[in-house]
């Protein structure tokens, strides 16, 4: 999953993440629904903690 982050920015890498995943599917290039990588993989592939993804899709999950 290509999901650019900016450690060093003011915003928070779930965020980061929540921004990008939204993005993706207002382009169309995720559909709503379509089953991401599990969040061990993801942490692994973005090199960010577990946490922080966890963090990230419960944001997404609370926006629908």
């Amino acid at each position: 999953m290509d999901l650019p982050l900016e450690p060093a920015s003011s915003t928070p890498l779930y965020r980061q993440i929540v921004q990008a995943v939204a993005r993706d599917i207002r382009r169309g290039r995720l559909r709503p629904g379509e089953a991401l990588p599990g969040t061990r993989t993801l942490a692994e592939e973005l090199s960010i903690t577990r946490k922080v993804v966890v963090t990230a899709l419960d944001e997404l999950v609370a926006q629908g």
